[in-house]
């Protein structure tokens, strides 16, 4: 069991990632100047929290690209489809600040916690969230969310009430109210959002306005 922090980064990432609610997913084939465009998109439309999946090409080199041109409180990195301890090892090497994987992995979150990383594991059923809560983790990624939908979420919260579920997976402008409205502590929002690397950038503009401008109004900002 990994002891509960009380390290301020893991709460400074925690809280970013609460007070942004949306956290854009990266995957796929993306050449290196148009990731930095998409950053700078995101950025200016109000959404710095970014996963790059470690299923993507260059995936380290983008997140450490990234690393050397925005500072955490401008864009907040993280990475994603983190499966085994060595991902985990070279995740906390190209120096993000959270790591989320599909499925929950102990060992990975011991790794994640003694780099002083946020770890959000991947969780679906009542025991893996019991276990997740007794591993120490209180952010936990719930995938697919589609698959059992919003009142799912806020059935799981009246008696995992210390835990904070991220919802990923089919998550999209039209159904974020009712995610946000069960409860959500955040969305992850990969193809509604970055659909690919023949997307226009003006298209992503589009979608994060679009986002923002819900998470915003659901939460009373």
């Amino acid at each position: 069991m990994i002891k509960k922090s009380t390290d301020s980064r893991i709460k400074q990432t925690i809280h970013k990632i609460r007070r942004n609610g949306i956290i854009a997913i990266l995957r796929g084939d993306y050449q290196m100047d148009h990731v930095l465009r998409i950053a700078e998109t995101l950025v200016s439309t109000g959404i710095s929290v970014l996963e790059i999946t470690l299923n993507s090409s260059n995936s380290l080199k983008i997140i450490e690209s990234l690393r050397g041109r925005y500072k955490s409180k401008e864009l907040l990195l993280g990475a994603g489809t983190v499966r085994t301890v060595q991902q985990m090892d070279w995740s906390v090497e190209a120096g993000v600040l959270f790591a989320v994987s599909p499925n929950l992995d102990i060992e990975c979150g011991r790794r994640a916690s003694l780099s002083e990383v946020l770890y959000m594991p991947g969780v679906l059923s009542t025991t893996e969230v019991e276990t997740a809560s007794r591993a120490g983790h209180t952010c936990v990624k719930l995938f697919p969310a589609d698959l059992l939908g919003p009142k799912y979420i806020k059935a799981l919260r009246a008696p995992f009430d210390n835990i904070e579920f991220i919802p990923t997976g089919g998550i999209n402008s039209s159904n974020l109210p009712d995610f946000i409205q069960a409860g959500a502590f955040s969305v992850g929002v990969g193809s509604s959002l970055l659909a690919g690397p023949n997307q226009k950038i003006t298209e992503i503009q589009l979608r994060a306005r679009s986002l923002r401008k819900i998470w915003d109004r659901g939460n009373g900002y």
